[in-house]
């Protein structure tokens, strides 16, 4: 978006082991602050299946705030 602000979106599919499923969705904004200052929320999704099973599968939703100071 600007020379310090970045706006991301992510996906990913994975199968494996029979019929197990997972998928991640989520968008990130990065905003770096000064040289050495910079921060990111992101916020997403989570769904894993499995057909093979009675198991109920997994369906989250999720963000997080990130603020990194390196030296």
């Amino acid at each position: 978006i600007l020379s310090n602000l970045n706006l991301s979106a992510n996906y990913g599919n994975l199968q494996y082991t029979g019929d197990v499923e997972e998928e991640e969705v989520y968008g990130q904004l990065t905003y770096k602050m000064s040289k050495n200052l910079s921060t990111y929320v992101r916020y997403g999704t989570y769904t894993k299946e499995n057909t093979t099973t009675n198991v109920e599968g997994i369906d989250a939703t999720g963000g997080r705030l990130q603020v990194a100071y390196t030296f």
